[in-house]
């Protein structure tokens, strides 16, 4: 039988309770993988560690959670946001103020902070009786979603690639040339449309 090999950022994934160097590469019944040693894994003893995430709530204040077992972000955080009387939730990553997706893994976020944010949108009474202004509202709150999405992209990647010169001025300009201008009049646009609001 043919066994891949994990690699070790996978294995850090998961622990077992007992030594594997006991089961060899041809035996262990049941099926399971192979570590970088050869050595064979049975499916039965993998074991999922917890899951610690870090979550900086809107007042400010950090809880931590743990969860054991699989599941996405959203019903990780799902019980905290609920406490809070949170019904539409966004969460973002301290340091880089990432999106994160709700429908990712949790334990893609193990040792992380993330910055639980409310979501709901608070809509104008006006926009009941004017649809136009309900318009002009949907495209601010998208115009916004898009500031900080481009906003991101720029400050995760194009900004640290610059400093670290891994990539050539050429390169740079290919990829992220047009995002500056992008952001000032996506900005400017967003500026008018809360001053002519208010």
């Amino acid at each position: 039988m043919s066994v891949a090999k994990v690699p070790t950022f996978i294995q850090s994934k998961f622990r077992t309770d007992v030594d594997v160097a006991d089961f060899s590469s041809s035996g262990g019944a049941g099926g399971g993988v192979a570590n970088n040693n050869g050595q064979w894994w049975p499916q039965q003893l993998r074991r999922s560690r917890p899951v610690t995430l870090h979550i900086i709530l809107p007042n400010g204040i950090e809880r931590t959670i743990t969860y054991a077992g699989k599941c996405t972000v959203r019903q990780a955080v799902q019980s905290v946001a609920l406490e809070l009387h949170i019904c539409e939730f966004r969460l973002r990553m301290s340091d880089t103020l990432a999106i994160v997706s709700p429908a990712a893994e949790v334990s893609l976020l193990d040792g992380d902070t993330v910055l639980l944010e409310d979501a709901t949108r608070v809509r104008d009474e006006r926009g009941e009786t004017d649809a136009r202004f309900r318009l002009t509202e949907d495209l601010v709150d998208a115009e916004r979603e898009f500031l900080v999405s481009l906003r991101t992209i720029y400050d995760i990647y194009a900004r640290p690639l610059r400093k670290l010169c891994s990539i050539s001025d050429d390169e740079q300009k290919q990829l992220f040339g047009g995002i500056e201008p992008i952001l000032s009049v996506s900005n400017m646009l967003l500026t008018k449309w809360i001053i002519i609001g208010q």
